[in-house]
């Protein structure tokens, strides 16, 4: 499955990526073949569709005529966006996992510092315990 930016990025020249997901390229429209300044920007969104900017106020439609694509070229297919989509929960998923499993360890950690301590914990205290081995037994098992 090739993506909106995987075809786009071939056919641009001096093509550098300024961060994840951007990138600068030569405007295929205003720029000639000597210049070397990157005035297209090329930004990939979490949905995997593409948008372009030149600085110079070239038109989107004429950037895309000169590379030889039309716009619908810069969305993905139906495929991607749910595959992109399951893939961007799975992974807010695992964060709230990753935080709530460090919540239950802090607390565990406390409690047994305690008892190293020698000292007595409280029935609240154990329980909260018990409740945090719980729940980071559960998430483990996530």
């Amino acid at each position: 499955m090739i993506q909106p930016v995987d075809l786009l990025l071939p056919k641009l020249d001096l093509v550098k990526q300024s961060s994840p997901g951007k990138w600068r390229a030569k405007c295929p429209i205003h720029q000639d073949r000597n210049s070397r300044s990157r005035t297209l920007v090329i930004t990939e969104t979490d949905t995997g569709s593409v948008l372009i900017h030149c600085h110079a106020g070239c038109n989107f439609e004429e950037i895309l005529s000169a590379v030889g694509l039309d716009a619908s070229d810069l969305f993905p297919t139906d495929s991607y966006i749910q595959h992109t989509k399951h893939a961007t929960k799975t992974q807010k998923n695992l964060r709230s996992i990753i935080e709530r499993s460090r919540f239950a360890a802090t607390l565990i950690e406390i409690g047994t510092r305690q008892v190293l301590r020698g000292e007595e914990l409280s029935t609240d205290d154990l329980n909260t315990l018990a409740g945090a081995a719980s729940d980071l037994q559960e998430l483990l098992d996530v």
